[in-house]
């Protein structure tokens, strides 16, 4: 029996995809951090054009493989880029989502808000604990008090993680903007 090559799609986030049909297509989705791509590709077959930024080239190539083996390539737009405040490449209002999974810089929402659409959504879903990566989470209540001035949270969830002396969080957040 031949090995199957891993799907770097399985796994997409349910949360997101569930949440996505209230998304609007006539805008591209940017997904921040995009990793090998297992998110953008399940947006794209749901009919969305997709921005994909990533630091490492080596994952870009990786999700547009598995792109053009899906036909989705054409939905897919790939972009090789270390994502900061100095270095925000993208422009105001040409995002109708801007998508955060397992990638949280909280100095980028200000970029994010300016990058999104009127109306448009940010959707963060942190890591989720594990082991001591509880140390890289927000606080509790931390995302909230930061996004409230400038979004309207349309879906907020908190998981606490690690020891409770540290008030860690595990988030999953749907938010528009104001």
């Amino acid at each position: 029996m031949a090995k199957q090559k891993p799907d770097p799609t399985r796994g997409a986030s349910r949360t997101l995809l569930g949440l996505a049909e209230g998304f609007s297509p006539k805008f591209p989705i940017l997904d921040a951090g995009c990793g090998f791509g297992r998110n953008a590709i399940a947006l794209a077959e749901l009919g969305f054009s997709v921005v994909c930024a990533e630091r490492d080239p080596r994952r870009l190539d990786v999700l547009m493989k598995a792109a053009a083996s899906k036909r989705l390539a054409l939905s897919l737009f790939p972009i090789h880029a270390a994502l900061g405040t100095a270095s925000w490449p993208f422009a105001p209002g040409c995002f109708s989502a801007i998508i955060l999974v397992h990638y949280l810089d909280t100095l980028l929402f200000p970029s994010i808000h300016h990058s999104l659409v009127p109306g448009g959504y940010l959707y963060v879903e942190t890591v989720g604990g594990q082991g001591q990566n509880y140390l890289e989470l927000p606080q509790q209540g931390e995302l909230r008090s930061m996004l409230s001035p400038n979004f309207r949270l349309k879906a907020y969830r908190e998981r606490p993680v690690g020891p409770v002396e540290f008030n860690k969080c595990a988030v999953r957040l749907l938010a528009k903007k104001a």
